[in-house]
C-alpha cells in the first residue's frame, strides 16, 4: 500500500493492530507474505470455515474447539462470502468514482478561486493606485482582507482535497486487496483475507468524506467613490459577497402561521461568512413548506431584492388545516431555524351578520370555505368576509328544508 492507506490503516480501531511490513522486508522475508493452509496446533489442512467464530478450522479444531458450532466446507463459505465481498467490492468502487468526480469538482473551485482572486487583486491593485497617497494605508489592508479571505478558502480546498485523495486511496487499495483475495485460485487466501477487508471497507463506508467543495470560488471587491473624502478608512472592503447559511436569517409570521388558501409570507436576510449582511442579491435560496404527515409539498417563490433581501411567499392549501415544516436551505444547507414548523388552519371570525337578513350568525363552528359564490351575492364581495360563508337559520327558516348558504359580513 502507499503512505497515505498505511497512515489510513493504522488510524482504524480494526487495523491499527496489524503489522505493516516495507516491500524491502518482504523482499528479503517471502514468508511474511505467506498464508498457512495448515493448522499450526494439529498440523492439520484446514477444510471447514467457522461462521461462528469467522475463523478457517481443521477437521480436528471442529471436534475439539468448535464442536456445536456452524461450519461450512471452504468451498460453499468461499461461494457465499465471495459474492458478499463482490457486492462490497461494487459499492465501493462507485464510491471510489464519485469521490474522485468530487475531488474533480474540489481542484475545479480551487483553480476558479485562483482566477477569480488574480481578477479582483488586479482590480483593487488599479482603483487604489490612483489614490496611491490618500488610500496606500487602506490598499494594504483591504489586500490583507483579501489574501485572509483566500488563503482561508484555498486551506478549506486544499484540505478537503487531501481527505478526498487519502480516502480514494484507501479505497483503491482496498478493492484492490479485494480483487487479489476474489481472483485467487484457492479458497483459504480469500477467507483469511475477508476478515480484514470487510472491516476496512466497512469503517470507510461509516465514515464517508464531504463529497461537495466545502467553499466556493467567489471573491468581490466594493469600492465607493462617494465614501473617498469623508470615509477613506472604511471604503472597500473583500468578500465573497454570498450569503452563509449558518449566518443567515429568516423572520416573518409566514414561519409559523399560515391560513389555508391565502398568501402568506416571510423574510430572508442573507449575511456572508464573517457574520456581515450583504449588501447585494444573487444567492439561490429554495424553500419548501412540505407536509409532516403525508407528502404533500407546496412550492415557494423567493424573490430577491437585490440589496441582500429575499421575499418568499407562499400559499397553503385550501379547505384543510394541518401542520408542515418549511425548509429554506442555501447552497444545500438550511439557515439558521430552519426548518420550521408552521401550522395551517383557519383563523376564527368571532361573531358575524348575516348579509341576506342582518341577523347576527352566533355559532363559530359554522364558517366554511366559500365554494358557491355564483349562487350567493357574487356582486357585494366588498361587504363579505372574503371567502367565507356561514349557515344562517334565520334564512333557513324562510328557505326550504335544504340550509341556506349566505356570505357573511363581519366581525360585528
Amino acid at each position: 500500500m502507499c503512505k497515505d492507506a498505511s497512515r489510513w490503516h493504522v488510524r482504524q480501531r480494526a487495523s491499527r493492530d496489524h503489522r505493516v511490513v516495507s516491500l524491502e522486508e518482504l523482499k528479503a522475508n517471502p514468508r511474511l507474505a505467506a498464508v498457512a493452509v495448515f493448522c499450526s496446533e494439529h498440523n492439520e489442512q484446514f477444510r471447514f470455515f467457522d461462521e461462528d467464530c469467522g475463523h478457517v478450522v481443521c477437521r480436528d479444531c471442529v471436534t475439539l474447539k468448535h464442536n456445536g458450532h456452524k461450519c461450512l466446507s471452504l468451498a460453499e463459505a468461499a461461494s457465499k462470502y465471495r459474492q458478499e465481498m463482490e457486492a462490497l467490492v461494487t459499492k465501493a468502487s462507485t464510491q471510489a468514482e464519485e469521490i474522485k468526480g468530487a475531488e474533480t469538482k474540489v481542484e475545479g473551485v480551487s483553480l476558479e478561486l485562483k482566477q477569480a482572486y488574480e481578477k479582483e487583486a488586479a482590480l483593487i491593485q488599479g482603483t487604489f493606485r490612483e489614490f496611491v497617497a490618500a488610500v496606500n494605508a487602506r490598499e494594504h489592508l483591504v489586500m490583507s482582507e483579501l489574501d485572509n479571505l483566500y488563503k482561508t478558502k484555498s486551506f478549506t480546498l486544499t484540505e478537503q482535497r487531501d481527505r478526498l485523495h487519502e480516502f480514494q486511496a484507501c479505497l483503491e487499495s482496498a478493492v484492490q486487496r479485494a480483487n487479489t483475495a476474489i481472483q485467487s485460485p484457492g479458497n483459504t487466501e480469500l477467507l483469511v483475507a475477508r476478515s480484514d477487508i470487510v472491516s476496512t471497507l466497512g469503517a470507510l463506508e461509516r465514515q464517508p468524506p464531504d463529497l461537495a467543495p466545502q467553499s466556493n470560488s467567489i471573491l468581490k471587491f466594493f469600492f465607493d467613490l462617494g465614501q473617498l473624502l469623508d470615509l477613506l478608512s472604511k471604503v472597500g472592503f473583500v468578500s465573497d459577497n454570498t450569503g452563509c447559511p449558518a449566518n443567515t436569517t429568516a423572520t416573518g409570521s409566514g414561519l409559523n402561521f399560515a391560513v389555508p388558501g391565502k398568501e402568506a409570507s416571510f423574510a430572508i436576510a442573507a449575511h456572508d461568512s464573517l457574520g456581515r449582511t450583504c449588501s447585494v442579491g444573487g444567492d439561490l435560496f429554495v424553500a419548501e413548506l412540505k407536509q409532516v404527515v403525508g407528502e404533500k409539498k407546496v412550492e415557494v417563490n423567493v424573490k430577491d431584492n437585490g440589496d441582500g433581501s429575499y421575499l418568499a411567499t407562499y400559499t397553503a392549501p385550501a379547505d384543510t388545516n394541518d401542520n408542515y415544516t418549511m425548509s429554506v436551505l442555501l447552497r444545500g444547507s438550511h439557515i439558521q431555524g430552519s426548518p420550521f414548523a408552521v401550522k395551517s388552519e383557519y383563523v376564527p371570525l368571532g361573531r358575524v351578520s348575516c348579509y341576506h337578513c342582518g341577523n347576527r350568525v352566533q355559532a363559530s363552528m359554522m364558517y366554511y370555505k366559500n365554494d358557491r359564490s355564483e349562487r350567493h351575492y357574487a356582486a357585494t364581495s366588498n361587504k363579505r368576509v372574503e371567502g367565507f360563508s356561514a349557515l344562517c337559520y334565520g334564512c333557513r327558516g324562510v328557505s326550504s328544508s335544504k340550509p341556506w348558504w349566505v356570505f357573511v359580513c363581519g366581525p360585528c
